[in-house]
């Protein structure tokens, strides 16, 4: 059985939702040097997840994905374990949040091509790009609005 719940905050789940987003990450940027992905995980665990509002899909008891929002709009993380994507959950977990969300914006680079074209079929489209100062890559800035 599967399910879309609040983060419970546990050590384990914690443990769960950080190996998902170092992985995918990494996976996901190659355009961007590991070893930066891996001095974020600090202030990712530490500062960027406690202060979301994160739910996670859940599978035979297992967290395979979750998505972040930061701010009560703006879509901080959305990433699936990397043997489970292609199944749906994303677009699950996207659908959950417009569900509780009338305005939702994000960033994404614009080298993701996959992201991207997930969020343009989620129904987000670009408002402007910019370059994330971090990284120095091309990023979208992309609003999703209930229609």
């Amino acid at each position: 059985m599967n399910t879309i719940r609040e983060y419970n905050r546990t050590k384990e789940e914690e443990s769960r939702i950080m190996t998902i987003w170092l992985t995918v990450t990494i996976k996901a940027h190659p355009f961007i040097d590991k070893v930066y992905w891996m001095r974020q995980f600090d202030i990712v665990k530490k500062e960027y997840l406690p202060s979301a509002k994160t739910y996670v899909y859940v599978e035979n008891d297992q967290i395979l994905g979750f998505i972040s929002i930061i701010g009560g709009d703006t879509v901080g993380a959305l990433f699936v374990d990397v043997k489970h994507q292609g199944r749906g959950i994303g677009g699950s977990l996207m659908r959950h949040v417009q569900g509780v969300s009338s305005d939702l914006k994000l960033s994404v680079y614009t080298r993701n091509k996959r992201a991207v074209a997930f969020y343009k079929k989620a129904g987000f489209a670009a408002e402007r790009e910019q370059t994330d100062f971090s990284t120095g890559q091309q990023e979208y800035v992309m609003r999703w609005r209930r229609g």
